[in-house]
């Protein structure tokens, strides 16, 4: 027990002499101050001292020192760097969102910053991240695209003539694309082709707008109209692009559209038949085979046809 309390003072009276050895008590200000966390005596020199924290790879610290910048210069020069290497820090540290939000103070804040085109560019990789980053709550995934596109759309209002403003309105697109939002993401699309015409970003815009407005056409079972829209604008880009690669996929879409108008053709038929209104099942059914002669759904309603002929029910 005496050998315990021996040793326990020890280590107790080593710490303190180790405290001691970097916080010094401050008269003025009655605090213990660390000289070597003390705000040195020019912005510049503060921000030299961070970087040099911050190349240690110790981002917390260096956090801290930046901000210390920002606080004790707020109008100097140096504090738009800071500001800058504040969001490095907290990407670093793995908040990409807060990360975003220290960046955008640079461009809000900071008129004269020189670091625009790289804090747009890194603002729109944070976005990327975003777009397919999940975070767990109580067990469960929650997706955090939306935070992608309040950043996308960001990146427009900050510099709409910038190179990444036309991908960052794509972008948007496949972002509520792969989220389920079919009608929001063909508006987004529908953006790129008529803000950006120029933009290398029009092509996909167009191809993807079409695969939009078909997957909207799956939740309409007796709505052609959403169908041959998509159809419609699949055929526009295999005329206008008959030579890119989407092509070929397009008139693969073309070509199961086709076949989809033709079962839903088919389906109303099916449905006046089962209302027993025979002769509107009949001219659907023929309505198939006359637009759709090559389709299984033609087949199969010359069967109906033929069943219900001799039936006498046409």
């Amino acid at each position: 027990m005496r050998r315990t309390i021996i040793i326990t003072f020890i280590i107790f009276f080593c710490a303190v002499n180790a405290s001691y050895a970097f916080w010094l008590w401050n008269p003025k200000t009655k605090e213990f101050t660390n000289p070597q966390w003390t705000v040195k005596d020019s912005p510049k020199a503060q921000l030299q001292f961070a970087k040099e924290v911050l190349n240690t790879g110790n981002y917390k610290n260096a956090l801290v020192e930046f901000r210390n910048l920002l606080r004790h210069y707020p109008e100097s020069q140096e504090a738009s760097d800071a500001q800058f290497y504040v969001g490095e820090c907290l990407e670093k540290m793995d908040k990409p969102y807060d990360a975003y939000l220290a960046y955008q103070k640079v461009i809000d804040k900071y008129a004269f910053n020189t670091k625009m085109d790289e804090v747009l560019q890194r603002e729109f990789n944070i976005a990327n991240t975003l777009a397919d980053a999940k975070v767990k709550i109580l067990g469960l995934d929650f997706p955090q695209y939306y935070y992608a596109i309040t950043i996308y759309r960001k990146i427009i209002e900050n510099s709409p003539y910038s190179k990444l403003a036309p991908l960052s309105q794509y972008k948007i697109g496949l972002v509520l694309k792969t989220s389920g939002d079919f009608a929001g993401a063909k508006k987004e699309f529908e953006k790129v082709i008529s803000t950006y015409p120029d933009s290398e970003w029009v092509e996909a815009s167009k191809f993807q707008l079409a695969k939009s407005a078909s997957l909207v056409s799956l939740d309409a079972d007796y709505d052609q109209e959403a169908t041959k829209e998509a159809k419609d604008r699949y055929e526009e880009f295999v005329s206008t692009h008959p030579e890119a690669e989407l092509s070929k996929e397009a008139k693969e879409e073309i070509v199961s559209l086709t076949d989809k108008e033709a079962e839903k053709d088919f389906n109303v038929g099916q449905y006046y038949e089962k209302q027993k209104t025979y002769t509107s099942a009949g001219i659907y059914y023929e309505d198939v085979i006359s637009k759709y002669p090559k389709s299984v759904w033609a087949q199969r309603s010359l069967e109906r046809i033929q069943v219900l002929k001799k039936e006498g029910k046409l």
